[in-house]
């Protein structure tokens, strides 16, 4: 009878396995009024959903343990956001594992365009990590179309940045890897300066992220130097941390070896009087962070990266 059993489970897995359908976790609809089943099952139409899987299959850190979702493009947000379409519902999507420029960012409109000659029109095919969405509700998943790895391929043409946000991490690795290819290429934002070569020497050399003027600590700062022998404008150039935070710098000129600071709230003349103006929060994550430094062409400039 034991065996009898074990034989009947085996055939049962094999053919369910066999159907060709994939698991739906649930997930905030942006509509707001819907979301994607639990227990729901996707069989996607024609060839395509194996060709993918052929794909997929070139990038051993992402696991098809939950299965995918397969998406109908609806619209690109930016470099690292796009709008799809599940069982008549709405959804946003946010990239795991880059940071693109936002729209109004140097590289930001490349970096959108970038993202949609990947996407726009395509069968999509969502797989989750380990979170099913972030703060703001969106899907947090890496993106496949037929033939590419979108999250991957964004990076390797230099159109975001690798960012690590746990939990979601399994390919922290190979994304590092691919944005090393951008920076060896000198593609998007790594591209140097343009006619510019002195920018490259205006560095981060400091940050202070951790203030004791009060709870929302206006007293860090971020600092840069011009350690140059010429003066260099950094009017419109802006520090960016890993989350919204942004500042962008008036028309200013640093002179050889001249030092700024750039407080969270506070007002010190002596050292350039620049401030993020953010009186309700601290800026800097005690736990961990990272201030990066554009030219006004949103091309990277510097980092300073703690613990």
């Amino acid at each position: 009878m034991n065996r009898l059993y074990s034989i009947l489970l085996s055939t049962t897995i094999f053919l369910f396995l066999g159907s060709g359908c994939v698991n739906i976790m649930e997930a905030e609809s942006i509509a707001g009024s819907t979301t994607a089943s639990q227990t729901q099952n996707i069989s996607p139409v024609g060839d395509n959903s194996t060709t993918a899987m052929q794909t997929i299959s070139q990038f051993g850190c992402v696991s098809v343990t939950n299965g995918y979702q397969a998406a109908q493009f609806i619209e690109v947000i930016d470099g690292d956001t796009i709008d799809v379409r599940m069982d008549g519902s709405t959804y946003r999507v946010r990239y795991i594992g880059i940071d693109a420029p936002e729209y109004d960012e140097g590289q930001g409109k490349e970096a959108e365009d970038f993202n949609s000659s990947l996407v726009s029109g395509q069968e999509l095919y969502l797989i989750r990590d380990v979170s099913e969405t972030d703060v703001y509700g969106r899907l947090l998943r890496y993106v496949f179309t037929k033939t590419s790895f979108v999250n991957y391929e964004i990076l390797t043409h230099g159109y975001a940045r690798q960012r690590d946000y746990s939990p979601d991490t399994a390919c922290s690795e190979t994304f590092t890897e691919a944005e090393k290819l951008a920076m060896t290429a000198g593609a998007g934002i790594w591209a140097s300066p343009e006619g510019n070569d002195e920018a490259l020497a205006v560095q981060i050399t400091n940050l202070n992220y951790n203030g004791n003027a009060g709870d929302n600590e206006p007293d860090e700062y971020v600092e840069i130097q011009n350690t140059g022998s010429r003066a260099v404008d950094v009017s419109g150039w802006y520090i960016k941390d890993q989350g919204k935070h942004r500042f962008v710098f008036p028309a200013i000129t640093l002179a050889a070896g001249e030092t700024c600071r750039v407080y969270t709230a506070e007002d010190h003349p002596e050292t350039c009087g620049l401030s993020f103006g953010i009186r309700d929060s601290a800026v800097w994550n005690n736990g961990g962070d990272c201030a990066t430094l554009y030219d006004a062409g949103g091309l990277l400039i510097d980092e300073f990266c703690y613990p």
